[in-house]
């Protein structure tokens, strides 16, 4: 079965680093890339997060937090374009890390989201493997955006049983007449775009298309969509019955 791969990331919109901090975070969970000055709450230094749920259980590991003076705020989103609204809709300046898919990266550089990682603060860098510590999506004009933390993948399922002898064997058979209303998609734009273009482009990299490519998987993610009940409104939902 044709699967959709996703890395999700650390990336930080910050200021200026507290060395010390970083590299015990860096000690403390692999992958995690902090830079910035967090805002003081009494003795604690507050760190700002907005994040998947569970995210940020790597942080409550061991007694790290409370040997390092630190608090973690978390907000949890329920789809990665909420962290875009919640640093538009004026977060901007005040959230510390952000977790999206690694496909928001590129834009979210390009909207000053973002500031690049100082990767002399972030050591364990070194012990990520360079197929993900080097992906393009992550990396822009040379400079680290983000840092890779958990990457997995997010298949079709389905019931056999529910489709008998009409069970999906590729994402083109969701065009197929005799699965119309008995598929959804979850309301994520960009991990649907870029399903499709796997299957219908040649695009090397998935969240990069030609003006031409983006067509092609418009138009084979469209169709299908249009035959699917409707989305669930973030991956944390329950999924429809058909």
């Amino acid at each position: 079965m044709t699967k959709k791969n996703q890395s999700e990331v650390f990336v930080v919109r910050s200021f200026v680093s507290r060395r010390d901090i970083i590299k015990g975070m860096a000690a403390g969970s692999a992958g995690l890339a902090l830079m910035g000055t967090p805002t003081h709450a009494q003795s604690k230094t507050n760190i700002n997060m907005v994040c998947w749920q569970g995210y940020d259980d790597a942080f409550k590991a061991g007694s790290f937090l409370e040997d390092n003076n630190l608090e973690i705020n978390p907000t949890y989103i329920g789809s990665n374009d909420e962290i875009l609204t919640k640093i538009t809709a004026g977060g901007r300046g005040s959230i510390d890390i952000v977790t999206p898919y690694m496909g928001y990266v590129p834009l979210m550089v390009a909207a000053d989201m973002l500031e690049p990682i100082d990767e002399a603060s972030v050591p364990n860098l070194a012990s990520v493997l360079p197929v993900f510590r080097n992906d393009p999506n992550i990396l822009v004009d040379g400079k680290l955006y983000a840092a890779p933390f958990t990457w997995g993948a997010a298949p079709m399922l389905y019931d056999p049983a529910f489709f008998g002898d009409a069970v999906p064997k590729s994402w083109r058979d969701l065009e197929k007449p005799e699965l119309e209303g008995k598929f959804g998609f979850s309301d994520d734009p960009i991990g649907n775009i870029t399903i499709a273009a796997i299957v219908a482009t040649d695009a090397a990299v998935a969240t990069e298309l030609t003006e031409a490519q983006l067509k092609q998987a418009i138009r084979l993610s469209h169709p299908a969509q249009g035959q699917g009940t409707p989305r669930w409104p973030h991956h944390g939902a329950n999924l429809p019955t058909p």
